[in-house]
C-alpha cells in the first residue's frame, strides 16, 4: 500500500515567486539596459519616444500595486531604488567631493586646475573608513567614535538652524501684526487716523494670543483639569490642535494627489505623443 502523502504534488511555499517570473523580469532589465545602451546613451535623447515609453512602463508597473501585491512592483520598487542611489552616489561625488575633496587635495596641474596641494585631506578618509569597520567584529567599537563626533556635530548644526530659523519668528511673534505704517501704505487709514491706537490689541493679535493659550493649557499637566478656569481652555485647545493636524494632513493628501495628478497627465501626453507618432 502506497503512502497518500507521497502521492500528493508537492507545492511552493506561500509567498515564493515561480520561476517564470524571474526569468521573465531579468529578460526586462536586460531589455531595458540595451535601450538605455543602444537607443539613448549614442543620441542623448532624453525627451525621445524611447523614454516616454520606458517611462509610461515604469508608470504603470508602480500603479499595478493598487491591484494587488506582485513581482512587478517589486522589480520597478527596485529599480527607482537603485536608480536613486546611484544617482545620490554620483551627486555626492561630482557635486560634492570633488570639488570640496579630491581637487583640493591634488596639486595644481593642467588636468586640475583647482588643485590646491592640500595632502592632509587624504586623512578624511580614513576617518570616514571607521564608518565602514561596523562590518569587523574585532574592530567594530570603533564606528562609536565617527558616529559620536557625527551626531554631535548634526545635533549642534540643527540647534544653529533652528536658532537661525525659529528665534526671529519668536521675536517677530511679541510685535504687532498691523503696523501703522503699513495701514496708511495701502490706503486703509490716514496718517493720524488709526482705529486700533494700541496696536498689541489688534483682533487678528488677540486670537493669536487666544490659541496660544489654549494650546499650552492642553499642554499644562501640573494641574488637574477639573477647574473650569483650565478645563475649558484645554478643551479648546484640543480642538485648535485637532484643526491644525487636519489641516497638516490636507496638506499631505494634497501633495499625494499632486503627484498622482502628475503621473496621469503623464500618460495621457505620452500615449497622445506615440499614437501621433504612430500616425505619421
Amino acid at each position: 500500500m502506497t503512502d497518500d502523502t507521497q502521492a500528493q504534488p508537492v507545492r511552493r511555499p506561500d509567498g515564493e515567486e515561480s520561476p517564470l517570473w524571474i526569468g521573465g523580469l531579468l529578460a526586462l532589465m536586460v531589455v531595458l539596459v540595451v535601450i538605455g545602451a543602444v537607443f539613448v546613451a549614442p543620441t542623448q535623447a532624453y525627451h525621445g519616444p524611447w523614454i516616454t515609453v520606458l517611462g509610461v512602463i515604469a508608470t504603470l508597473g508602480i500603479f499595478s500595486i493598487l491591484y494587488k501585491e506582485n513581482p512587478l512592483f517589486r522589480f520597478f520598487e527596485h529599480i527607482y531604488i537603485g536608480l536613486a542611489t546611484a544617482f545620490g552616489i554620483y551627486f555626492l561625488w561630482n557635486d560634492f567631493m570633488m570639488a570640496h575633496w579630491w581637487q583640493p587635495m591634488l596639486p595644481k596641474m593642467a588636468s586640475n586646475p583647482a588643485g590646491q596641494g592640500q595632502w592632509w585631506l587624504i586623512f578624511t578618509l580614513l576617518i570616514g573608513g571607521l564608518f565602514f569597520t561596523v562590518y569587523f567584529a574585532k574592530i567594530t567599537w570603533m564606528n562609536r567614535f565617527i558616529i559620536g563626533v557625527l551626531m554631535g556635530w548634526g545635533a549642534g548644526y540643527a540647534f544653529s538652524a533652528f536658532m537661525s530659523l525659529i528665534a526671529p519668528q519668536l521675536t517677530a511673534s511679541f510685535r504687532p501684526p498691523v503696523s501703522h505704517e503699513s495701514m496708511v501704505a495701502v490706503g486703509m487709514t490716514k496718517e493720524n487716523n488709526f482705529p486700533w491706537h494700541g496696536l498689541y490689541w489688534h483682533p487678528w493679535l488677540l486670537i493669536s494670543l487666544i490659541v496660544l493659550l489654549c494650546v499650552m493649557a492642553y499642554f499644562f499637566f501640573s494641574v488637574e483639569h477639573r477647574s473650569g478656569l483650565i478645563k475649558h481652555p484645554a478643551i479648546a485647545g484640543r480642538y485648535f490642535l485637532m484643526i491644525t493636524l487636519g489641516a497638516i494632513f490636507g496638506t499631505t493628501v494634497m501633495s499625494r494627489f499632486t503627484l498622482l495628478i502628475g503621473r496621469l497627465d503623464f500618460l495621457i501626453h505620452a500615449v497622445k505623443d506615440l499614437l501621433a507618432a504612430i500616425h505619421h
